[in-house]
């Protein structure tokens, strides 16, 4: 789970920001949607972020991504699903790391992009709390490409100790790395020294608890993900494994589906997704709406998330979806014993139900006259209480919570040299 994050320099965001998730203390309201992690602290499992076009908060979901994507960039996990996906699909299979990561902000080029997670891990071979920093630059004329370090701690009242801070002059993971090639490196360690393994292999239960909570046990879903290849895929060893759940979703959304169910196509030799209706009409996957294809693939990630205590990172989450679904896939994070937690953008203030959401789980980001983002949470904004609405506030376009999109005079006044033109 997060409990703080610092961004700075990637994409959009020029200035330095900072979103935390630790729950204000409440004692009756919305209990649900918070959960303790040790006496007197509980933190938000719910975390949306609000704001209008290009103010930014897509830019804090491509840093959270980032993390994830510089990790495993070496990992066989992900040489295996690109090998399946490569072998399917007949696409190119190497990505270098230049060409996934975010860029810096076009004023700070020269500057590097700054990342740094705070979060609790519950499962693992070490639990507790864990700082990631990440700093990097893809200036191909800096000798120091990469800063990366992790720190660890058991209780929030210890000293945080650190695991291991490293430069790099390439653009490759200390900790990704050394997790994906730890056989083979404690294979070589101990041939050089009995304390060198011994202690590798300490350290490592520190690299792979943290690794397999933000790559194994998270994920990340974005408004392009219907159209990813990738996607269809895992929709297909979702519907093989458990093709009753999957057919169960698909059902809230489309009440015309039958039923989903794979089939060999025997002049391609592959399994692929089929549908039929209840007419008993077989449909292509792609009949299916947009909206169907988003559910299926939100759910079968926040599924897998909240079994494995995991962070579901969503951007744009009403992308095609009715708001009585996405109120569905809010409440999947609501669910006792599970230490999930769902961090969402949206543009629509409808989005964050005020029956689900309490007032410290809503960010506000937006991008002043002078271009810099501001981001503040709701709940610390003068005059709100725990019961004050965020949706009626948020319709009277406070400067303090949005600024409008275009506003009204730049609305009339395009509108004029139309008529005009």
């Amino acid at each position: 789970m997060f409990l703080r994050i610092n961004i700075n320099n990637i994409a959009g965001i020029d200035e330095p920001i900072q979103l935390d998730f630790i729950a204000k203390p409440r004692k009756r309201e919305k209990k649900d949607t918070i959960t303790s992690i040790e006496r007197g602290i509980s933190v938000n499992k719910i975390t949306g972020i609000i704001g209008g076009n290009a103010s930014g908060k897509t830019s804090i979901i491509r840093a959270l991504c980032a993390i994830g994507t510089f990790l495993a960039h070496n990992s066989q996990k992900t040489s295996r699903e690109l090998c399946a996906l490569t072998k399917r699909l007949k696409v190119p299979y190497e990505f270098p790391i230049e060409d996934i990561l975010p860029t810096q902000n076009a004023s700070k080029k020269d500057d590097m992009t700054d990342i740094s997670v705070e979060m609790f891990i519950t499962k693992g071979a070490k639990p507790g709390y864990y700082l990631y920093s990440l700093s990097y630059t893809l200036d191909k004329t800096k000798e120091i490409k990469v800063i990366e370090s992790l720190e660890y701690k058991k209780k929030s009242k210890d000293v945080y100790t650190e695991i291991f801070n490293i430069k790099q002059t390439r653009l490759e993971s200390e900790l990704g790395y050394k997790y994906a090639y730890r056989e083979n490196i404690a294979e070589d360690y101990k041939k050089v020294d009995v304390k060198l393994y011994e202690n590798f292999l300490e350290k490592i239960l520190y690299y792979e608890t943290f690794y397999k909570h933000y790559v194994d046990f998270s994920d990340t879903l974005d408004p392009t993900v219907y159209m990813q290849p990738i996607r269809y895929i895992n929709l297909l060893a979702w519907l093989q494994n458990d093709g009753e759940m999957v057919n169960k979703v698909a059902r809230l959304v489309d009440k015309k589906i039958d039923r989903i169910i794979t089939e060999r196509d025997k002049d391609e030799d592959i399994e692929k997704i089929v549908v039929y209706n209840c007419n008993n009409e077989k449909l292509e996957y792609s009949d299916l709406s947009l909206g169907t294809r988003k559910l299926l693939f939100v759910m079968q990630k926040a599924l897998e998330v909240t079994q494995n205590d995991g962070v579901f990172l969503c951007d744009e989450i009403e992308d095609s979806l009715h708001l009585d679904l996405v109120k569905l896939v809010l409440k999947i994070f609501t669910v006792p014993n599970s230490k999930s937690q769902l961090l969402f953008t949206t543009n629509n203030e409808n989005v964050m139900d005020e029956n689900i959401m309490r007032t410290d789980q809503i960010y506000c980001i937006n991008r002043k006259q002078n271009m810099k983002i501001e981001v503040n949470k709701y709940s610390d904004m003068h005059g709100v209480r725990y019961d004050t609405s965020f949706k009626i506030n948020y319709r009277k376009k406070s400067s303090e919570l949005c600024a409008e999109q275009p506003n009204n005079e730049q609305i009339n006044e395009f509108i004029s040299e139309l008529k005009n033109a």
